[in-house]
């Protein structure tokens, strides 16, 4: 149905240029699904502002490589960077979705070979327990006996439970003669099964598999980079800090101590730029501050990042993307798009709208994502009195199904409407989980743990006395 956009956009020869108008709302979705489509390349999409990023990811979807802050002193991102960046990775890498978005200091980072930092889990396939415990261990987990945070997992005879960062709820696999019988997300509080699942992903906590060769190897790493004696105390304690949590806490050097795959893995996308001087900009500023913060910290006795040995050449990336950029020009006109000003859940001033564009003979179109909604639009119409039609060629409203929520109109000609970003729903407030105590009986506290005592409130549980 959306056919004509598309042959609209091949008309205008839009493909094939190396600057391209700033499209509207869902235009540009279209646009970069009809890029990669065409020339068979993924695309990747740099954003300088939030508005189109998000537009384009409530259309399709799609993996973000997430913004990290490599001017922090600390050796390791936030959990939850992490846990994008690997669900990025995933996606894009692995299970080759075309579209995903970086944000710029996605460039300056080392991109190794990961792959075998996932683990893919499906119903009725062989499961070697072994194999996954293994590979849990390796990867950062650790076991427990009874799995209720993240990172944990635990092995009770056919049945392992386990946490990923990349879930809401731990998981639980049943296993019958070596081959996967269920899969089911369950309550950590309680212990009871709530989902049914039919495969699971689970993604690494440590970029690096932990190994004494591994840890060795980073240790020579973090020797070569602060080589000064006055910063031997701080060494010291990221040596101990080694030992005793392995490789949790050094992702960028992980990354830094394998093979920097970014040009092969790139080797056929596009890059397409909301704001390609602003890019140079930002991570130009962010090489800067990367090196003035390593000269002061390392001077005052601190450890901090320092580029050379840990991030990308600006220079090589410039030179990698010269021919593989396309960069959008709000000043090019080879197809001008806007956003039409509508109110949202205006019904009366939203028909009114309709209507107008009708007597100048615009071509409106309203979408819907399923056929519930296809239902809802064709009452609006008709209610308002307001023509329409499922076929392309009609004088009234053409109506669609489609997964673009985003507004835009074309030259005062095509109008494109959703209806759910038209009359978005409320949003009703999700009634708290009422879940069970935290344990069953004495035996599953643990010493340490929090409890409330009845004479003495808040306290920590050091066992019992009979």
């Amino acid at each position: 149905m959306l056919g004509f956009i598309e042959n609209l956009i091949g008309k205008k020869k839009l493909l094939d240029k190396r600057e391209i108008p700033d499209l509207k709302g869902s235009l540009f979705s279209i646009y970069l699904e009809l890029l990669s489509r065409e020339k068979g390349k993924k695309i990747v999409f740099i954003p300088s502002s939030s508005l189109k990023k998000e537009a384009l990811k409530g259309d399709l979807n799609i993996p973000e490589f997430p913004q990290f802050s490599l001017t922090s002193t600390l050796l390791e991102p936030h959990i939850k960077t992490k846990t994008d960046y690997y669900d990025a990775y995933f996606r894009f890498f692995l299970k080759k979705e075309g579209i995903a978005i970086a944000n710029p200091c996605f460039f300056l980072l080392p991109l190794p070979y990961l792959s075998e930092n996932f683990f893919e889990i499906k119903t009725y396939q062989e499961l070697n327990p072994e194999k996954l415990k293994l590979f849990l261990s390796k990867t950062g987990y650790t076991q427990t006996d009874i799995v209720r945070e993240a990172g944990e997992y635990a092995f009770r005879g056919n049945i392992i439970d386990f946490f990923p960062y990349n879930s809401e709820l731990p998981l639980r696999i049943e296993i019958d003669f070596d081959e996967v019988e269920s899969i089911k997300m369950f309550d950590p509080f309680s212990q009871k099964s709530v989902k049914l699942e039919n495969n699971a992903a689970i993604y690494p906590i440590f970029a690096l598999p932990d190994s004494e060769e591994n840890i060795k190897t980073l240790k020579n790493k973090l020797k070569k980079l602060f080589p000064s004696e006055h910063l031997k105390i701080s060494l010291k304690e990221k040596y101990e800090q080694l030992e005793k949590h392995k490789l949790k806490d050094f992702f960028y050097l992980s990354l830094s101590l394998m093979e920097d795959r970014f040009e092969e893995f790139f080797e056929n996308t596009l890059f397409v730029f909301e704001n390609k001087k602003e890019f140079y900009e930002r991570i130009i500023c962010i090489k800067n501050e990367i090196e003035r913060l390593y000269k002061e910290e390392t001077k005052s006795g601190y450890l901090a990042l320092p580029y050379e040995g840990i991030f990308r050449s600006i220079e090589k990336l410039d030179k990698f993307l010269e021919d593989k950029s396309i960069e959008i020009n709000p000043s090019n006109t080879d197809l001008i798009s806007s956003e039409p000003p509508i109110i949202k859940g205006k019904i009366g001033e939203i028909a009114n709208f309709i209507k107008e564009k009708l007597n100048e003979k615009c071509k409106v179109i309203l979408s819907s994502p399923n056929e519930f909604y296809l239902k809802k639009s064709e009452e609006f119409l008709f209610e308002n009195s307001i023509p329409f039609s499922k076929e392309e060629d009609n004088d009234g409203v053409t109506l669609t199904i489609s997964k673009y929520k985003n507004h835009f109109a074309l030259s005062n000609s095509i109008v494109f409407l959703s209806y759910p970003s038209l009359f978005p729903e409320k949003k009703r407030e999700k009634k708290k989980a009422r879940f069970s105590s935290f344990f069953s009986d004495f035996s599953d506290i643990k010493k340490g743990d929090y409890v409330v005592h009845i004479e003495y409130g808040i306290s920590r549980y050091l066992g019992t006395k009979t």
